[in-house]
């Protein structure tokens, strides 16, 4: 019989059918009617194995209480660790026999080994949780990090607009106003007030650009394909250049979150179109596939080294670009060269967007 418990222990067979043993050998050597064998786990908790269990047993074992009539709780203990017990229904053999000693023993050992098993597999879980928790606030970080430099960006954009145009609008006016203080004559005066009237008009013109590229009141009345469609018309009519314009598969509507971004990346591929590339034509294609929307922003430019272009005033749009694609797990490739033109392309996931949720930004 103990052949037997020391084969299953050697062949590593599950704990279940070992403790279901244990008991059954328990009860054959004790002469008893019947056992169950109890295995406390190392969160306290308690489990018993066997054929039958007396009322109470759990209070008996884990407090110290007395075990129900008829009935004998042996502990299987090492030092002051209790790690389970024999219940036993109505002993008749010598539980101080070598043969019922050498089974306690054997069955302290299995205890103490499951009781290691969960340990391990209870540390075991914690430093997996303790792990993804330490990943999950690193991205977090990284997600912050990078709404901070998308905020910072747009900061130094803005104020370097209002410097080169608003600021030289207004330059122009206190000039013209100047001008006007000099005339001799009343016809002087007024063609004078005509041509500051001229450059007001200008300024006025530049403010509402600037704060229309700030918050364009198309992404909250028109769709993407519509905000972007018009954004590419007027940048071209500006640049004097062509453009075409296609989408597909937009017909169901996106998440306001991904029409923020898509627009947003489009929006700074465009611009860099209109004031670097030199282009004859420009093309947007926005297209879904499946889970994934995509936006390709094309240009016949002169083109440029993306490498050299991120060390300087350029590298800051581009990173822009990547790091608001990479707030909703997205990415954007460019391809460039010296003469070669410009491709730019953003993918970004929709699976993890909700439909139709958040505020655009």
């Amino acid at each position: 019989m103990l052949d037997r418990l020391a084969g299953l222990v050697l062949s590593g067979e599950l704990a279940t059918e070992l403790l279901e043993e244990m008991a059954r050998s328990a009860r054959v050597l004790a002469g008893a009617a019947s056992c169950c064998l109890v295995f406390l786990s190392p969160d306290g908790t308690a489990a018993c194995v066997g054929e039958e269990a007396p009322e109470g047993w759990e209070r008996a074992v884990l407090a110290g209480e007395p075990v129900a009539a008829g009935w004998e709780l042996l502990p299987l203990a090492r030092g002051k660790r209790i790690f389970g017990a024999f219940l036993l229904r109505g002993p008749s053999a010598d539980l101080g026999g070598t043969e019922f000693a050498t089974l306690r023993a054997l069955a302290l050992l299995i205890l103490e080994n499951l009781s290691l098993r969960s340990e391990e597999v209870e540390r075991a879980r914690a430093v997996s949780e303790r792990d993804a928790a330490v990943a999950t606030a690193r991205q977090k970080a990284d997600l912050l990090r990078a709404v901070i430099r998308a905020q910072e960006e747009e900061r130094k954009r803005v104020a370097r607009e209002l410097h080169d145009q608003a600021g030289q609008a207004l330059i122009s006016v206190l000039l013209a106003l100047r001008h006007i203080e000099t005339a001799e004559t009343l016809e002087a005066v007024r063609e004078r007030v005509k041509g500051l009237r001229e450059e007001v008009a200008r300024a006025a013109r530049e403010v509402r650009d600037l704060a229309w590229a700030l918050r364009p009141p198309a992404l909250d009345d028109l769709s993407l394909t519509e905000a972007t469609e018009r954004q590419l018309r007027e940048l071209a009519e500006k640049g004097g250049f062509e453009f075409s314009f296609h989408a597909f598969g937009l017909e169901g509507g996106l998440p306001r979150e991904v029409e923020t971004v898509v627009y947003r990346v489009v929006q700074e591929a465009l611009t860099n179109a209109y004031k670097h590339a030199k282009a004859k034509h420009v093309s947007v294609v926005l297209e879904r596939h499946g889970e994934t929307l995509k936006a390709v922003v094309e240009d016949d430019g002169v083109g440029f080294v993306p490498e050299v272009a991120r060390q300087g005033g350029r590298g800051l749009g581009l990173a822009g670009m990547e790091e608001r694609a990479a707030l909703l797990g997205g990415k954007v490739h460019l391809e460039s060269g010296p003469g070669e033109g410009t491709t730019v392309v953003v993918e970004i996931p929709l699976g993890s967007v909700k439909e139709g949720g958040g505020e655009r930004v």
